[in-house]
């Protein structure tokens, strides 16, 4: 593994820059591919709204890792508040991602799908979990049978995930018919 060092050069000259929302975090999480999410090359930014909700006993401490936590100015306060009166069906911390990645001008990585559409509305490009493995099997951060346990456990967790776009990566990845395991052959 990397040191943190050696990670921070990296994401300083890196092309790809990307804030999160929390679910992004969960996800890995629940994947067991957390820790390996900051080998890929890129620089994840998180708002520090977003930030108070990633503190859990059981999850690494993501700042050492190589999180960035962006404190939210004035300005940008004031503009969440403004679009959280556009997006209503989207949590005011969750808004909080979307206006910092259209004030950096960068593209937002969310596991929230009214998130992402309203990023598209705002043209920020929107990403999401399924992209964030496939990178990872793309720079060979993880191999893809990982990728498939991986999702496999993101899918035995609560949350909603394209089901065609899943089966499609699990079948990719060396799952049969792309179907996922049942809880009880994954240990869930």
């Amino acid at each position: 593994m990397r040191s943190i060092e050696t990670k921070a050069n990296n994401m300083a000259n890196s092309p790809s820059i990307f804030v999160t929302d929390s679910t992004i975090w969960i996800d890995a999480y629940r994947g067991g591919v957390i820790t390996q999410v900051f080998d890929l090359p890129f620089r994840f930014i998180t708002p520090d709204f977003i930030y108070e909700e990633l503190k859990h006993p059981a999850c690494p401490d993501l700042l050492s890792l190589g999180l960035v936590k962006r404190e939210l100015s004035p300005e940008l306060v004031s503009e969440v508040f403004e679009t959280v009166q556009k997006y209503p069906r989207i949590a005011m911390i969750d808004i909080s991602g979307l206006v910092l990645a259209r004030h950096l001008e960068i593209p937002l990585l969310s596991g929230n799908d009214d998130l992402r559409k309203a990023a598209g509305t705002e043209a920020i490009q929107p990403h999401g979990t399924l992209f964030l493995l496939d990178k990872m099997v793309e720079h060979r951060v993880i191999p893809p049978p990982d990728a498939a346990q991986a999702l496999n456990r993101m899918l035995a967790s609560p949350g909603r995930m394209p089901e065609k776009e899943c089966k499609k990566r699990l079948n990719a990845w060396g799952i049969p018919n792309g179907s996922p395991l049942r809880n009880d052959e994954n240990g869930f």
